[in-house]
């Protein structure tokens, strides 16, 4: 046998020897696998052994062996070719009848012999073939969710899918033949009046949702014309459409008629730039951002308007909404590149939302104080294409606020008018002392040189003492309200705790010790302001401690941050649980009647606020509370900074001592209690 292992097996059966050796000759050189049996018993046994793919049956008996082959498992896949002496019409109709598939006379002939055997081959694996593709798109178009419905021309149902059965609840038997009218449409009569034939959604109450609905013309198996109908349930996207919808028009409205002044920004521009900052490397955005001010500028004129607000038009004087969307850049000023440069830095930082006092400008150039928060919509975290910014007018407030530190003020320099006469009033004694010695032992002749060196030095230190004390109360009653400028912050700690000195003196059973780190960046800030912070949290701390106590002033750097820290702590009673939240509330106050208003610690986060820094409030009842300032510092890193302190021995509570003024000694500031 040549044929190799991919050959086509073929049977031959039969009684007749020389029929199986000729027909055995014939196909052997095409590289058929030849299996013989002499009977119809013998043959069964090697069709189930051997599986052929043709068989050629040349037995007394044919018809007979061919239903009993066609019987076995796989034997109505088999093409069957009958060898015979006679091909009378009736012999044919039995043949065929019981299988047969094709047949040959006597004498074989090799070429009509290997062309039939190769038609009929061919023949069944192209039926073979068909086959497997009917039942894979049976399984397809069972498997497919949507529904899928054959009908005829009058709208009878032919076939649908097992999603269509489900969908009705009726068996497939029940269904064919049905209309498709009442079944799936819902309406009774005859053919498909009630189908419009464009695709497009369609409302299904009989199967209760909505569908997208498509209807094509088809050829159906009959050969006469039909319609495949596929509906793919849209209910779900339908209602999310719907609830999209309302949730838009709800914002929208909401947007519209917000009094408050909101933009809607798209920042998508400003995520790729700040991406691709990062491919180049840069990881500290705070300090690029600083040193490149062209980038903030290019990174502005990225942002663009997506919409504003009724209330944005009013507040910005813009007739038309257009006069708006051009850019944030038409309402910004100098003043508030800073803030934008720190919106910017919040985002590169991961931080979504943001919130700072700054100052824009109407389109008619009026100068309008604002607090502005900023936040990422939800669901546009990755893009930054949609961000809310709502402003909020505080012009009035600034004024307000500006005029209450200005009263404040006036109030201080009263105090401590009185303070400073009385701290004066120690070193003017030690002063006329010194002279009354020193003149009466040049009366008498009597004064040595060491004895009157010492007493000079005491005028001489005394004296500074006087002389600082009045530069500290002319700086704080000088400076101008609003100006601001760097200022070394334990410098101006320094200078607020000389001012009130005598006030301090007064509390009797109260310490104030001091931790200020050294080499801080400077501040720039309204020194007025910064030393009105300091002494309100003092006179707050000093009313939590009724029966005395410790108080405590930290400065420090967040390198992290680029922010300095002031801290002012207590050892007192603590802060409610229920007040905490309200603490910066103006006029709110948990002292008894007449002995507060309520507007201390709103002044210092007013103060703290416009000067872009935050506070923060650590409290347990019963031990005590610690008020933290953060305020941005100037430049990236630490700079030496030096305070006033004296080369001479300390006099009084201080540890920084008195000095000429403006006479600056570069040391560091000391530590110490007061």
């Amino acid at each position: 046998m040549t044929a190799n292992a991919n050959s086509p097996v073929a049977l031959v059966v039969g009684e007749d020897r020389y029929t199986r050796f000729v027909a055995r000759s014939m196909l052997e050189p095409d590289d058929f696998q030849i299996v013989e049996a002499d009977h119809a018993d013998s043959a069964l046994a090697l069709f189930q052994q051997a599986q052929p793919d043709i068989v050629l049956l040349a037995d007394m008996d044919a018809i007979a062996t061919c239903a009993r082959l066609r019987a076995l498992p796989g034997g109505d896949r088999v093409p069957i070719l009958m060898i015979t002496d006679l091909d009378t019409e009736r012999m044919m109709e039995r043949a065929f009848e019981a299988g047969v598939n094709d047949l040959i006379t006597k004498p074989l002939r090799r070429s009509a012999l290997r062309h039939v055997v190769r038609r009929l081959l061919r023949t069944a694996q192209l039926e073979e073939a068909l086959a497997r593709g009917k039942k894979e798109w049976e399984a397809t178009f069972d498997a497919v969710s949507d529904l899928i419905v054959l009908t005829d021309m009058q709208g009878r149902i032919v076939r649908c899918n097992l999603a269509a059965i489900a969908r009705v609840g009726a068996t497939f038997q029940n269904l064919i033949g049905q209309n498709i009218g009442p079944i799936l449409f819902g309406y009774s009569g005859e053919g498909l009046s009630g189908l419009s034939p464009a695709p497009g959604e369609i409302e299904l109450p009989r199967l209760g949702g909505w569908f997208d609905a498509s209807h094509f013309l088809v050829r159906l198996a009959s050969g006469e014309p039909g319609y495949v109908h596929i509906f793919r349930d849209v209910s779900e996207q339908r209602r999310a459409q719907l609830a999209l919808r309302q949730s838009e028009s709800r914002y929208r409205s909401l947007f519209e008629d917000s009094p408050m002044p909101l933009w809607e920004e798209d920042f998508s521009a400003v995520k790729r730039q700040m991406d691709e900052l990062r491919r180049a490397g840069v990881a500290d955005f705070r300090a690029y951002l600083t040193d490149h001010p062209a980038v903030v500028a290019a990174m502005m004129d990225s942002t663009v308007v997506l919409d504003v607000n009724r209330a944005a038009l009013e507040l910005y004087g813009a007739s038309d909404k257009e006069h708006l969307l051009g850019g944030v850049s038409a309402v910004l000023g100098d003043e508030t590149i800073p803030v934008f440069r720190d919106e910017l830095i919040a985002l590169a930082e991961g931080r979504l939302e943001f919130a700072s006092e700054g100052v824009n400008y109407s389109l008619s150039g009026k100068r309008i104080d604002i607090f502005l928060r900023l936040s990422v919509v939800r669901g546009f975290e990755a893009t930054w294409e949609k961000v809310l910014v709502a402003i909020e007018d505080i012009t009035e407030r600034k004024r307000l606020q500006a005029q209450m530190l200005a009263e404040q003020k006036l109030v201080d320099l009263g105090a401590l008018a009185a303070g400073v006469a009385h701290e004066i009033n120690s070193p003017l004694q030690v002063i006329t002392g010194a002279c009354d010695g020193i003149l009466n032992r040049l009366d008498h002749f009597t004064s040595k040189p060491e004895t009157l060196r010492k007493r000079i030095e005491s005028i001489k230190r005394n004296g500074w003492r006087c002389a600082e004390i009045a530069r500290a109360l002319l700086t704080y009653a000088r400076s101008p309200a609003g100006q601001t400028e760097p200022t070394p912050l334990n410098g101006l700690v320094h200078d607020t705790l000389l001012l009130i000195e005598h006030q301090l003196l007064s509390w009797s059973n109260i310490a104030v010790a001091t931790d200020l780190s050294p080499d801080l960046p400077p501040l720039t800030c309204d020194r007025n302001q910064i030393s009105q912070a300091i002494i309100n949290l003092l006179t707050n701390a000093r009313d939590a401690m009724p029966d005395g106590g410790e108080i405590v002033i930290r400065t420090g750097f967040a390198p992290e941050s680029g922010r300095l820290r002031l801290q002012v702590s207590d050892n007192g009673v603590g802060i409610p649980p229920a007040a905490r939240a309200k603490i910066f509330d103006p006029f709110f106050t948990t002292k008894v009647l007449g002995k507060g208003t309520g507007l201390g610690l709103s002044i210092v986060n007013g103060i703290v606020r416009g000067h872009g820094g935050a506070i923060e409030v650590e409290s347990g009842e019963g031990s005590g509370t610690t008020f933290t300032i953060l305020l941005p510092a100037d430049g990236a890193a630490p700079a030496p900074l030096t305070a006033l302190v004296s080369v001479s021995p300390p006099v009084g509570r201080f540890d920084d001592t008195a000095l000429p003024v403006n006479t600056v000694y570069a040391l560091p500031v000391k530590e110490g209690t007061l």
